[in-house]
């Protein structure tokens, strides 16, 4: 069982470091905490649809209930809620550990575009061929 003070502890750690970190810093880091993340799991196999149904599940398994969407020749996976929620606060770096984390899982682009209203829900947009290697993403 979870000690139910990782999520106040990390939520403290994100607020502070926003504080003391310029907005780009942050941003740079949460990439390479999601690209981090990424090198736990095998990366996907397949096709686009393929990897991107794999990102889906690996998401579930997180915790999140998601829907996969097609678009145009890419996809969009919504979350109905965010995983992250309350580390987020209003924090769009915070999702950006996500973003890095599918695309280098899925090694294709990968655009965050979640909501960060009062019921934050995640949404990564998955773009048909990686245009720039997320170890070189800004």
């Amino acid at each position: 069982m979870f000690s139910r003070a990782y999520i106040p502890f990390v939520a403290q750690l994100l607020k502070v470091l926003g504080e003391r970190t310029s907005r780009a810093k942050l941003d740079e880091l949460m990439q390479a905490v999601g690209r981090g993340l990424a090198a736990e799991w095998p990366r996907f196999r397949g096709g686009l649809d393929e990897r991107v149904a794999a990102a889906a599940l690996l998401l579930e398994e997180l915790g999140a209930l998601v829907a996969v969407e097609q678009r145009d020749q890419g996809f969009v996976i919504r979350g109905h809620g965010c995983l992250l929620a309350e580390a987020v606060h209003g924090r769009p770096e915070v999702c950006r550990a996500m973003e890095s984390l599918l695309a280098e899982l899925t090694e294709t682009e990968v655009r965050q575009c979640c909501e960060r209203g009062s019921h934050p829900r995640c949404c990564f947009e998955i773009l048909p061929a990686r245009q720039v290697p997320a170890s070189a993403a800004p």
